[in-house]
């Protein structure tokens, strides 16, 4: 019983912050919409919605800085952050070859996806919708900072070494759920959020640095946003 209420106990953390990584973008959404019905009435389309004012995006701002600040809490509280130093040549280098293996695996994802008839994933579509009414600086703090902390913490942290007892089916369960955390509706879609998930995943197992698998999913986000606002591009 003892170590069952410990389990559920990871569990329970895991979906409250799951919760909690969504609360910021819930209240700029709500904010958006509250803004264009105010404006256009019963005209107010869903699909067009206005920018959300500057009460919104503040309240948006420290509800997301408010999940973070307690992920990061969480990540000392329980020790997955190690006190000592890292190894900056293992990082640079492992975030180079770690981030090429998952552009790699997101340029097969997206040929699978074609043969599927499939142009983007429902998660990036629904995170694309959003950029007509959210500015750049909070999508870099909730999308390239937040979720990436909170996501580490779940799936490396609480799943990947509080659930399982062996640290290999830790990986494999923590790879499987981050992929399926993010909606996939194909396999192209499958492939590329479970592929990530286990690229990510075992930079962090390997070496036994949670810190490591959060700065490679603080990497990728934030280019990924970069890209969404067309500030870079990638040649291909």
């Amino acid at each position: 019983m003892k170590i069952f209420l410990e389990k559920l106990k990871w569990i329970g953390l895991a979906l409250g912050l799951f919760l909690a990584e969504q609360a910021g973008v819930f209240v700029i959404s709500f904010a958006a919409v509250v803004k264009t019905i105010a404006k256009y009435g019963r005209q107010a389309d869903s699909n067009h919605l206005l920018p959300a004012g500057p009460v919104g995006v503040g309240l948006a701002v420290l509800v997301e800085l408010g999940a973070l600040a307690l992920a990061v809490w969480l990540l000392y509280r329980w020790n997955f952050i190690k006190k000592k130093g890292l190894n900056w040549k293992i990082l640079v280098f492992g975030l180079i070859l770690s981030y090429a293996l998952v552009l790699g695996i997101e340029q097969v994802a997206s040929f699978v996806m074609q043969l599927e008839d499939k142009t983007n994933t429902s998660n990036q579509q629904a995170v694309e919708s959003m950029l007509s009414y959210v500015p750049a600086f909070f999508m870099i703090i909730a999308v390239a900072i937040t979720a990436p902390v909170i996501e580490e913490l779940i799936f490396r942290g609480f799943i990947q070494q509080k659930l399982f007892r062996n640290p290999w089916l830790g990986y494999l369960f923590g790879s499987l759920a981050f992929g399926l955390a993010h909606t996939p509706d194909s396999w192209g879609a499958a492939l590329a959020y479970i592929g990530m998930g286990a690229v990510i995943g075992f930079f962090a197992f390997k070496y036994k640095r949670l810190e490591y698998g959060i700065a490679l999913h603080i990497l990728n986000n934030f280019i990924s946003v970069l890209i969404m606002y067309q500030m870079i591009s990638l040649p291909w």
